[in-house]
Parts: C-alpha cells; sequence; structure tokens
C-alpha cells in the first residue's frame, strides 16, 4: 500500500498463466524481496492450464488464482484478470517476463510519482523483448504496464493493446522497466497458434458486412511473417498499408516490406519503399540503414557510405515503436566498414568516425 496525495492507494499484478514452471521462479525472483514481500497487495492470476505443479508454485508466492477458459482471446484473458482485481492501480506481465530497476530505482516510487498527478492514468515503461547470444538487446519498445483501474479496456485477440476509455495522459519511466526472458523454442511452439488466432480474426473481419481494423490485417501480416511465409505476408502487409492512417506502424511495415523485397532481389520495390519510410519518418536511421542494405546487396558501394554516414547521425526513436538498438549500431558499422575497403578507402575508417555509430541503446545499467 502506498500513500498518494494524502490516500492510501493499492497496486496489484495481473497476468495470464498457463502451465509454465521455471518462467515463474525468474518472474516471481524479480520483484521479490529478501524479506518475502512485494510491491503488489494482490496478485491476480488467469490460469488456463492443467499442471498442477504450476497452481502449487503460484499459490506458493500468494496468487489469487483463477480458472480461466481459454476461447483464444489474449484481450479477453487479460481483461478477466483485471476485472478480479480489487486495486487501484494495475500493473500486468507475462509469465516469460522479469521487472528489472535501474541502479535507484523502485517501482513503488515510480507509482507515486505518476499517480500523483491526477490526470495520469497509465505508467509505460520500456520492453526489452529480444537479445542476441551475447544478451544485447535486439528488440524494445514502450508498452503501457501500470493502469489506474477502470480507465483502459483490453483489445485484440493476438497481440492484445489497451485502451483507454476516459480522458487522461501517460506517464514515462526507465527507472524501472520489464524483460523478456526468451525462450526461442517456446516462440516457436506458439508461432502456430499466433497465425491461428490471427487468421481466424482477419477472415471474421473480411466477412460480407464486417467492419475491418487494419490492426487486424497487421497481426496477421507480422504472424505470417514469424512463421516465414514470407510470399503469403507480402500482400497482406500491402493490404495493410492501404487501409492504415498511423505514421508509426506504417514506418514499421515500410521497413518490414523494404527487407522481404530485398530477400527476393526485388531491389527497386525495396528502395521504393525504404522511400516511403525515411520520408515519413527522416529524424530516424532505420530507413537509410536500408538503404545502405539494399545498395550493399547490389554492390554500389558509395552509395551505402552515404546512406550509413547519414544513418548514424540520426536519432533512435523513443515513441512505442519496437527499435532494433544494433540498426543504430554494429550493424550499419559492418556494412560501412566493408564498402570503404570495396572502395579502397581504408583509410577512412578511424576511431572518429566508429563514433558515429552510437553505443547500442537501451543497454541499461541495473541494480
Amino acid at each position: 500500500m502506498i500513500e498518494i496525495n494524502g490516500a492510501k492507494k493499492t497496486l496489484g499484478l495481473a497476468l495470464i498463466i498457463q502451465n509454465e514452471t521455471d518462467d515463474l521462479y525468474k518472474l516471481f525472483n524479480s520483484f521479490t524481496n529478501l524479506d518475502g514481500s512485494t510491491p503488489f497487495d494482490e496478485i491476480v492470476v488467469a490460469w488456463n492450464g492443467d499442471n498442477p505443479k504450476t497452481k502449487e508454485i503460484l499459490e506458493s508466492f500468494g496468487c489469487k488464482v483463477l480458472d480461466y477458459e481459454w476461447i483464444d482471446d489474449f484481450a479477453h484473458a487479460r481483461q478477466f484478470s483485471f476485472d478480479n482485481c480489487s486495486c487501484d492501480y494495475i500493473m500486468w506481465l507475462d509469465a516469460d517476463d522479469s521487472l528489472k530497476r535501474k541502479t535507484g530505482g523502485d517501482l513503488l516510487q515510480v507509482v507515486q510519482e505518476a499517480f500523483s498527478n491526477p490526470r495520469v492514468y497509465s505508467v509505460w515503461m520500456p520492453y526489452d523483448y529480444d537479445h542476441d547470444k551475447d544478451g544485447n538487446v535486439s528488440m524494445t519498445l514502450w508498452r503501457e504496464r501500470i493502469l489506474k483501474r477502470d480507465t483502459h479496456r483490453w483489445k485484440g485477440a493476438i497481440h492484445e493493446s489497451c485502451l483507454p476509455v476516459v480522458d487522461g495522459c501517460n506517464f514515462r519511466t526507465e527507472k524501472v522497466f520489464v524483460g523478456h526472458n526468451v525462450d526461442h523454442e517456446r516462440v516457436k511452439r506458439s508461432g502456430p497458434r499466433n497465425l491461428r488466432i490471427s487468421k481466424k480474426e482477419y477472415d471474421k473481419e473480411h466477412a460480407p458486412g464486417a467492419v475491418q481494423d487494419p490492426r487486424t490485417t497487421l497481426y496477421y501480416a507480422k504472424s505470417l511473417h514469424a512463421m516465414y511465409e514470407y510470399k503469403e505476408a507480402i500482400p497482406v502487409f500491402e493490404e495493410y498499408l492501404e487501409t492504415s492512417e498511423w505514421d508509426d506502424e506504417r514506418y514499421q511495415v515500410y521497413l518490414i516490406l523494404c527487407d522481404l523485397y530485398t530477400r527476393s532481389k526485388q531491389y527497386h520495390k525495396a528502395l521504393d519503399v525504404a522511400g516511403l519510410a525515411m520520408r515519413l519518418k527522416p529524424m530516424y536511421g532505420q530507413a537509410y540503414y536500408a538503404f545502405a542494405k539494399i545498395y550493399f546487396h547490389m554492390e554500389r558501394w558509395d552509395e551505402v557510405i552515404h546512406y550509413s554516414e547519414i544513418g548514424a547521425r540520426c536519432q533512435c526513436p523513443m515513441d512505442i515503436m519496437p527499435v532494433d538498438p544494433t540498426e543504430y549500431s554494429i550493424k550499419p558499422l559492418l556494412l560501412y566498414e566493408q564498402a570503404l575497403f570495396r572502395t579502397g578507402q581504408a583509410e577512412k575508417y578511424t576511431p572518429c568516425n566508429r563514433d558515429w555509430f552510437k553505443e547500442v541503446p537501451f543497454q541499461r545499467s541495473v541494480a
């Protein structure tokens, strides 16, 4: 329990759990203090599994475990866990997540600071979603993590998001963030399930008279992409671009299509799409890296050097877009280095221009 503007407030945690075991220890140990206490006044679990060991672990950590019948709808499950939490503020995590803190970061202090402003209805934190073999972050994005009770509703059978139902504002913090404990074998196993759910939602919205949501099309395209069904994914991504007006997601899709066209050696199409991305968000570096990568495959070394140098001076996005930090560091640097050597300009490869390619962002020091 915490005090905010003179009133006692409570913080809850909402989880969706199936049959996980080892991941649960990582999750709970990430926020459990040495004396066994946690920042949460209540932990509510929507449990849709059949492993008694899972339930035993959850109950050992004091969770309120509720049986939940899975209906292929993540938003429904997430909302169920929220509706059964009685706290003033509710955080959500997945079974394979861990709560992390920068040195000096404290979750309850963040909650107190954020919600001392009565207009704030959500706290956003970075989500370090994927890592390379050396442990460096290879995908990070901002997510809504703590929500004031009854201010949002979950939407989306797959890749669910939380939409506000009242007016308010967001609070961002990097003092506390979430790390994803990636298990690539589990990701492979979940791919067919995600494709099945997204295809079902896509077909439902494409029935006669149905209202279409561009994001349903996007999630279906991403599910195809995740299953390496690139040929099938391309027209669905293109369909999304015909209907969407959200610039952040359009930028992402331009970059994905650029990569797919490059893989299939459709270089002119890839260049066209990279140009659309660059014009949409010229301040970000990913589109310039995309140009450098296309020209690298075309063996046009001067263009590789040109676009690598431009991208190296660009800022890294700090909005909700997923970001691969290595696209601002090692990846363009490798292209740049090889292009210089291919053109007999090895002397230009100096510590000075290596510094153009910034240190990998989002490599956070944790307590």
